[in-house]
């Protein structure tokens, strides 16, 4: 802002600079040097006198006529350099409004006061001008609490919604985060509702299918959120939401057969960490949305094929490399997590692959931790999905309580699962052509590097109460 009335400021200076150069200062009736500007007196009275009379007594010029004597005295060359001045601060201004927009220029209470009348949104919007200055430290305290009444006030677009989100989203992300846990003006944002996201990604006809579950939220971290997903009279979840934790979506398993005709219903309530007081519940309207259709294979399409080549089990070997192992904290839930890194499996002979593992973290044989990882491979894979964790958390207690030389007794069985594999399947919309896909098949077991970390488990986005 400081900027832009300097640039201002110099503007004006330079136009008036010029101007008073250009229009010169007029004789108005004197006789001057037209050298350096000095008064010659009076016109000579006698012929024989005009010379003298022309000579400058200062410099000792003599004009070389009477009209020069009565010359307007200009500066162009001060004028050139003023007009200079004025196109390097325009193009500077010009750069800036380009690299930083034409609302950088506006004082911020006067966005504020526009931002509900303007229609847009992006990069380069009055949101994202309001936005990067609040990251930069431009907002005094009066346009903070301006800028919190603007978004989770219901305006243009109720707050939540996808237009809400489109506009003010980022905004209100970064509102969140620049203001202390302690202050009130927090709680506004509990009255912005959650958008429900669902998606369809599981392929084969005859196998249960997966639905991945998320909420896009705006809410202030330090909260007890509580999600049920209802899907006609059969299927029925309960979770546990964090805004600020770990992980991808929520990963539902529902059985063959699923009906998409029938939408899910979501019920989310929300109240301040700690409270144990029920009307302190914030209850939203249930979400209702249909899953939407992800072809992941044509009609006809063929099952993948197995595959258990040496390259494929050294691939999955590399996923989960000894040095990786399994990270098991002091409490918390889940109590454990599981380290890979799918890089290993990346690489040409892997291309229409599809990656479905079961990992068993076992003891003495048994299993105590189960993981359902699935991916696709090659130079254009997917990114890793898995199912929420199955933990015998008595055994992982056991695990992180004894004595490392025990650890032997521990070891990290991978197996190839052709249902899991088919969740890895890309929908027939990312294939430009069909392809006929494999999946690794194979199982092999090895020994379990544990690390102990003496803290609680990080918070994870999804918590699923069983």
């Amino acid at each position: 802002m400081l900027l832009s009335i300097g640039a201002f400021a110099a503007i004006v200076v330079c136009v008036t600079v010029a101007a008073r150069s250009i229009v010169g200062d007029p004789a108005r009736g004197r006789r001057r040097c037209p050298r350096c500007w000095h008064e010659l007196g009076p016109e000579a009275a006698r012929p024989d006198d005009v010379a003298a009379s022309r000579r400058c007594g200062e410099c000792g010029h003599v004009a070389a006529d009477e009209a020069s004597t009565r010359r307007t005295r200009r500066s162009l060359g001060r004028a050139a350099l003023a007009i200079a001045g004025i196109a390097a601060i325009a193009l500077s201004m010009r750069a800036r409004f380009m690299m930083q927009g034409p609302w950088s220029a506006v004082p911020t209470s006067m966005l504020l006061m526009v931002t509900p009348y303007l229609n847009e949104a992006g990069s380069g919007s009055i949101t994202d001008e309001l936005r990067v200055r609040l990251l930069r430290g431009g907002f005094k305290p009066g346009h903070l609490a301006s800028a919190v009444e603007l978004v989770t006030s219901v305006g243009e677009h109720t707050p939540g919604s996808a237009p809400w989100e489109a506009k003010y989203g980022r905004l209100a992300t970064v509102l969140l985060g620049s203001m202390p846990r302690d202050d009130p003006m927090r709680a506004r944002f509990l009255g912005i509702a959650p958008r429900v996201e669902v998606a369809f990604l599981s392929s084969a006809a005859d196998a249960p299918r997966v639905v991945a579950l998320d909420l896009a939220s705006w809410w202030p971290d330090a909260i007890d959120a509580r999600v049920t997903i209802r899907h006609g009279d059969d299927a029925r979840w309960s979770a546990r939401f964090n805004p600020i934790g770990r992980s991808g979506p929520l990963m539902l398993e529902v059985p063959a057969g699923f009906d998409r005709s029938l939408p899910i219903l979501v019920d989310i309530k929300v109240r301040p960490l700690g409270s144990i007081d029920d009307d302190a519940w914030i209850a939203y309207p249930s979400a209702s949305t249909l899953v939407p259709e992800l072809r992941g294979r044509e009609p006809d399409e063929v099952d993948a094929s197995p595959v258990d080549s040496d390259e494929h089990r050294a691939a999955v070997a590399r996923v989960f490399a000894a040095d990786r192992g399994l990270i098991v904290w002091s409490s918390g839930s889940p109590r454990a997590g599981l380290q890979f890194n799918q890089g290993g499996a990346i690489g040409e002979e892997f291309n229409d692959t599809l990656f479905g593992l079961r990992i068993d973290v076992c003891e003495d044989g048994v299993p105590r931790r189960t993981s359902r990882i699935w991916w696709s491979g090659g130079l254009g894979g997917s990114r890793a999905r898995w199912l929420l964790p199955i933990e015998d958390a008595s055994a992982l207690d056991r695990l992180f309580s004894q004595d490392p030389e025990e650890d032997g007794r521990w070891t990290l069985r991978i197996t190839g699962d052709p249902t899991l594999a088919d969740y890895a399947r890309p929908s027939v919309a990312e294939r430009p052509i069909r392809s006929r896909f494999t999946y690794w098949s194979g199982s092999f077991e090895v020994p379990l590097a544990v690390q102990r970390v003496g803290q609680a488990t990080p918070p994870r986005r999804w918590l699923l109460e069983l």
